[in-house]
């Protein structure tokens, strides 16, 4: 018996849509996303197809960047130490609210 598919893409509420949703209605939450995380943990096993900003152990740091196969930018995985979601994905930019008048 083969399984109907009942799911659209629509349903599905990937990460990139969650953070579209949370940058584009000004959530001071949104915070969170873009604190720096140790790289060389589950971050580089699970990391998303989002842009990240991507800091060196020697502490240069690449932004916007799209992590792929074993390279973060112009790094190598074991190069990087830290790396956080960019706040600016794809002509979305996030920005506190916090402290502005609406």
């Amino acid at each position: 018996m083969e399984l109907e598919r009942t799911m659209k893409d629509d349903d599905i509420r990937y990460p990139r849509n969650i953070f579209r949703e949370l940058i584009t209605e000004d959530s001071p939450y949104a915070f969170y996303l873009f604190q720096w995380v140790p790289y060389q943990t589950e971050a580089k096993q699970w990391r998303l197809k989002m842009q990240h900003d991507v800091k060196h152990f020697n502490g240069k740091v690449e932004y916007n960047i799209w992590p792929n196969g074993s390279h973060c930018g112009s790094f190598h995985d074991d190069e990087v130490e830290f790396i956080r979601i960019s706040r600016n994905q794809g002509g979305y930019e996030w920005s506190d609210p916090r402290g502005k008048s609406k």
